[in-house]
């Protein structure tokens, strides 16, 4: 395997995967992800509400840059 390919695996480790949670905790409003100790503050600030939608922009961000290091527009991947 090519130092290249590793690159994209872990940038899809990095990406996609958080996103894709993200993106399904946002959608689902899963009591557990906004009960958390780590998130719990979101949904008091924000509302539930206001949470979910900040999740689900945060997977499409996340989802956003794992498209964006396949498609590679500057060329930055050629040299790796």
């Amino acid at each position: 395997m090519t130092k290249a390919g590793l690159v994209y695996i872990a940038l899809g480790l990095m990406f996609v995967l958080p996103g894709l949670m993200a993106l399904w905790v946002g959608l689902r409003g899963s009591r557990w992800f906004f009960n958390s100790r780590s998130y719990g503050f979101l949904p008091k600030k924000i509302g539930l509400g206001g949470a979910r939608i900040a999740m689900v922009l945060v997977g499409l961000l996340l989802l956003a840059a794992a498209v964006l290091v396949v498609v590679d527009p500057m060329g930055i991947m050629k040299g790796a």
